[in-house]
């Protein structure tokens, strides 16, 4: 995925193919990187995309609204950058290498309304941030360890569940918002 700095320039990426059900014959695969190698996702890619998408528009994320994504390359960040942007808001992907000073700055910056943590850590440097980050509304967690104790935020899965049910009452939820925010920037980078 291709991302520009200039948030005057709109990007455009064709992911409307997200959007459509792709049929009962559909054999895509999709490539994630993670820990130096490359990985097929599971078949079910789509669906976590697009069901994640709807629990992030109904968690009030909206056209014209940013989502961090911190988290290091891997399946569990393609997709939650994939449901954002098919969410019809703007993907602000955050690199755990960046320092809490360097997260704060970009969070504010670009007035993320969502923030998805890779893990328990990165989720614990969101925690530290957020009073400091009055826009920031949401955190979700990507992944969290297994233990007895809940998560401090609510899991990916949790939304794709509550997103899966949000697209059995209304599947062309997300082609309205994809549709809405057609000539929007798809993504920002913040130095």
């Amino acid at each position: 995925m291709a991302c520009r700095r200039d948030s005057q320039v709109p990007l455009l990426i064709p992911l409307s193919s997200l959007l459509e059900d792709p049929g009962a014959d559909a054999s895509s695969v999709v490539f994630s990187r993670g820990n130096g190698v490359w990985n097929s996702s599971p078949r079910r890619f789509r669906d976590d995309v697009c069901c994640l998408a709807a629990a992030l528009a109904g968690y009030g994320l909206r056209e014209g609204g940013r989502a961090g994504v911190l988290g290091s390359e891997g399946y569990g960040t393609l997709r939650a950058g994939l449901a954002v942007i098919a969410a019809g808001a703007t993907l602000v992907p955050l690199d755990p290498a960046l320092s809490d000073d360097a997260l704060r700055r970009a969070l504010a910056a670009s007035g993320a309304v969502h923030a998805i943590a890779s893990d328990e850590r990165q989720l614990a440097r969101l925690l530290a941030l957020r009073p400091d980050l009055s826009a920031l509304e949401l955190l979700l967690l990507m992944s969290a360890a297994p233990s007895e104790r809940k998560p401090a935020a609510l899991l990916v899965e949790t939304a794709i569940e509550v997103g899966k049910a949000s697209l059995a009452a209304d599947r062309g939820q997300l082609r309205a918002a994809f549709a809405a925010s057609e000539g929007g920037a798809a993504c920002l980078l913040v130095d």
